[in-house]
């Protein structure tokens, strides 16, 4: 049974939008036409504080969100993934991950998610002074009780705080702000059992008496073999003064060994850089960071090594020169374009908080993506394999909201959409016009095989029975699922009578296939549709 909170659809759209805020977005490819759609709140717990949202999304384009939530001093960590639905993104009842922590353990906060393409989810957080991890091998279906999580990574006496966490097909790492005077970036690394490495330095802050450093706010990225770590390096009187300091090594490298290689200061000549976020995709790093009154972005690769020894120039400011932004941008990567989110105050007179968007050469300034509200800030960004925009954010969507909620919208990509696509092929291919007609006797079957479409998020196991029909005619008797053309997805087989097909002209023969996915409660869902194609001989 849901509860009163849960029974209030994840996926509702937020109407009455007052106020309001603009998402930054850095696009390096065009954008679909269409627009973001209304915020969804994914929180619904206006009595408590919700805030510092997550993203992450896998190759199939599920979504994966992290927040924290709770009464002041008491905040724990919640997690929600999405499922599609006729109408676009809907998202789960939130699971609370932090709730099997200890007894005694502090206030949980700083939340990060990262995916692989094996179903794997990992979070992390920070909670009294230590690094939490929890991790999923279904997609987030179940987090893993056993052996013990969530695992505390850091498991010392200095502070720890500011965790990221990165995973690709090399591995899952972990990094985050250890100790004080300085405090340094360390790193780890999940094993093959899923136990973690011993945490290992990534900095080396040339702190002095004279010259005070500390190393803070951390952020990693992983692909193609490689690991890349970017953090803020504080220094000046009273640490008034930071850079942008970043590494690059192979993910098979022994940890002991990152120290010692050298690190890239990106942030030059800025003298007061802060909150890097990095992404990577299609063999592309990118990197985001501000200053008072900008948002900056470079790029490096691709390079017949991935060797990163060059970036782009520093991007022009992203944010007019009497703003100023007011928390950490997100940055994300796709397959063919890059986007950074940014929270952006209109004017220095609080609470309205705007967050723009901005393709890389346009003539024209960043445009809004939705309207002002109050509170905005702390975006996240995530683009997946169809070039859907993803932002989340912390905010308060509505004038009658008393605490912030956690919200994300999204705009369609060129590659796919909230329509449910589906393959079709059949056996025979080739088709004898004599089987088909009305005087046939004793017409053959058409066999029918359907699969989803790539990217799509749903699966043959989800079509709603009897729903399957060929040219609007039913199918005859039962289905079957298998592999039927070795791919490793499942598929389903349908038969229909070969007259099905209508026409009987030589030639080829596009057929269109549709049905209905079912919802979780076994209804009847959404439609699919497919194309298939047979060669009329003859």
């Amino acid at each position: 049974m849901w509860s009163a909170r849960q029974s209030r659809k994840m996926g509702r759209r937020v109407a009455g939008l007052l106020g309001g805020l603009l998402v930054g977005l850095l696009l390096v490819a065009p954008p679909a036409a269409a627009a973001f759609v209304d915020p969804i709140n994914l929180s619904n717990s206006s009595a408590t504080v919700s805030g510092r949202p997550g993203i992450a999304v896998n190759g199939a384009g599920r979504v994966f969100a992290v927040w924290e939530e709770g009464p002041v001093g008491n905040t724990q960590i919640f997690f929600s993934r999405s499922r599609e639905s006729c109408g676009g993104l809907e998202f789960e009842t939130p699971v609370n991950l932090s709730a099997r922590m200890p007894a005694g353990t502090g206030p949980a906060s700083n939340p990060a998610v990262a995916v692989n393409d094996t179903d794997g989810v990992f979070v992390v957080w920070q909670a009294s002074f230590e690094i939490w991890f929890s991790r999923s091998t279904d997609n987030g279906g179940t987090f893993l009780s056993s052996p013990v999580d969530p695992v505390n990574l850091s498991k010392n006496t200095s502070p720890s705080n500011s965790p990221t966490v990165a995973a690709d097909g090399s591995g899952v790492f972990v990094a985050w702000s250890d100790g004080s005077s300085p405090a340094e970036i360390v790193i780890t690394r999940m094993n093959s059992a899923g136990g973690f490495e011993p945490a290992q330095k990534v900095s080396r802050t040339p702190s002095t008496t004279a010259d005070p450093r500390t190393s803070q706010a951390p952020s990693v990225a992983a692909g193609g073999g490689n690991v890349f770590v970017a953090w803020e390096e504080q220094f000046g009187q009273f640490f008034s003064r930071s850079s942008i300091m970043y590494k690059k090594f192979a993910s098979g490298i022994q940890l002991t060994d990152v120290a010692g290689l050298g690190a890239t200061v990106l942030s030059a000549p800025l003298s007061r850089a802060t909150g890097p976020s990095l992404a990577f995709g299609n063999r592309i790093l990118s990197v985001a960071f501000r200053t008072f009154n900008a948002v900056y972005h470079r790029s490096a690769g691709p390079g017949p090594d991935l060797s990163f020894s060059e970036f782009s120039p520093l991007e022009p400011s992203f944010s007019g020169p009497a703003t100023s932004p007011s928390s950490r941008p997100g940055a994300a990567r796709g397959n063919s374009s890059a986007m950074v989110a940014w929270a952006q105050k209109p004017d220095l007179t609080p609470p309205d908080t705007d967050i723009r968007h901005r393709l890389v050469g346009s003539t024209n300034g960043p445009e809004p993506v939705l309207t002002t509200a109050a509170g905005r800030a702390s975006p996240a960004a995530a683009i997946d394999s169809t070039g859907r925009l993803l932002v989340a954010w912390q905010g308060r969507e509505t004038a009658d909201l008393p605490n912030n909620e956690i919200y994300v919208s999204y705009k369609e990509g060129t590659g796919g959409g909230t329509e449910m696509k589906a393959e079709v092929w059949s056996a025979p291919r080739h088709v004898n016009p004599q089987t088909m007609g009305p005087g046939t006797m004793r017409r053959p079957n058409l066999t029918v095989f359907i699969e989803p479409s790539d990217g799509q998020n749903w699966s043959v196991y989800d079509i709603y029975p009897g729903s399957v029909r060929l040219n609007g005619k039913e199918a005859l008797g039962p289905t079957a699922i298998g592999d039927n053309n070795g791919n490793g997805k499942p598929d389903m087989m349908v038969k229909f009578d070969r007259g099905d097909l209508g026409a009987v002209a030589p030639g080829e023969l596009e057929y269109p296939v549709t049905g209905d996915t079912k919802l979780p409660d076994g209804s009847r869902g959404c439609p699919f549709r497919g194309n298939g194609k047979v060669q009329i001989m003859q």
